[in-house]
């Protein structure tokens, strides 16, 4: 994962935690969240080589970053305000 100078990006850097969750649809609060440990990618092949693969042009000031997984959770509802969802949860 890229990420641009900015203060989320300095987080990383001084402590690699970090949690990733979705935006649900608006028809539904289905929610996915991804939490682990990010590392900075200092070797230049495998910068180059993500970034050829990377959907737009990569900026020099950029950072990579690895994301290792550590948890995973996905809740699904049947529709939007319904409770209990049904959670599917993943530890590594």
């Amino acid at each position: 994962m890229f990420v641009v100078p900015s203060p989320k990006r300095a987080d990383l850097q001084r402590d690699g935690r970090y949690a990733l969750h979705s935006y649900p649809p608006e028809e539904v609060d289905n929610e996915f969240r991804v939490t682990g440990r990010a590392t900075e990618v200092q070797d230049l092949t495998v910068r180059a080589e993500v970034a050829d693969a990377y959907h737009d042009e990569v900026a020099e000031e950029w950072a990579l970053f690895a994301l290792d997984i550590e948890r995973c959770l996905h809740a699904k509802y049947r529709h939007r305000g319904d409770w209990p969802p049904t959670y599917t949860k993943w530890a590594v």
